[in-house]
């Protein structure tokens, strides 16, 4: 989808996919300093960064704390404040039975180099209820000043319209786009529609 025109790093989160957990906890902070570790590793300049989910929790952190050099930010499904995370909460328990949660399960099960994957699960729980500043990004979106685009499913319960438009009062350079009849990840159901709507927004000039 993008190859062609940029140069793709993809990360695994610790704890996630071939990724191994460590033993310091798992907090959105320490995913954003990893991610900053493998930026400054490899040298990376005026980068763009799109997150899904934890990734754009994780983005809307690197662009407010601005310690590495970012373009643009895109996160889809990316959740931010205190009453997404009292949502998040609520929601959690059925999230984690639904039936696409054994195929992420069974993949970390073969292919992990640690495959406990009870430890990782209950780091990414105490992960999604931490309301301390090590967490989601609450009010500090107001530092982001790059170009940002949050795109969200219409039916995302875990991510609200209400608190979408919220954000887009936030941050200056903010577009949203919001995708009718789609779920948390909206890339996956239309993927033709993210593709345009992304590359249109990385392909224009900053303003």
């Amino acid at each position: 989808m993008f190859a062609n025109d940029y140069h793709i790093v993809g990360i695994d989160s610790r704890g996630h996919g071939k990724s191994t957990l460590g033993t310091g906890k798992l907090t959105y902070k320490r995913l954003q300093l990893d991610v900053e570790e493998v930026v400054n590793h490899l040298q990376l300049k005026d980068i763009h960064i799109i997150g899904f989910s934890d990734g754009g929790v994780i983005a809307y952190r690197l662009a407010a704390a601005n310690n590495i050099s970012i373009r643009k930010i895109i996160t889809i499904g990316a959740t931010w404040s205190l009453s997404d995370a009292e949502l998040v909460e609520k929601i959690m328990a059925d999230m984690m039975t639904q039936e696409g949660w054994k195929e992420i399960f069974n993949f970390y099960q073969l292919h992990n180099p640690e495959p406990n994957v009870d430890r990782p699960v209950k780091g990414v729980i105490e992960m999604w209820t931490d309301k301390t500043e090590d967490g989601y990004p609450f009010e500090s979106v107001g530092y982001i000043t790059v170009p940002t685009l949050i795109i969200r499913g219409n039916d995302d319960n875990s991510f609200p319209l209400e608190s979408a438009v919220e954000l887009a009062s936030k941050i200056e350079k903010l577009l949203l786009f919001n995708i009718p009849f789609a779920p948390h990840d909206a890339h996956n159901k239309y993927p033709e529609m993210f593709e345009i709507v992304t590359k249109e927004f990385l392909n224009k000039c900053d303003k």
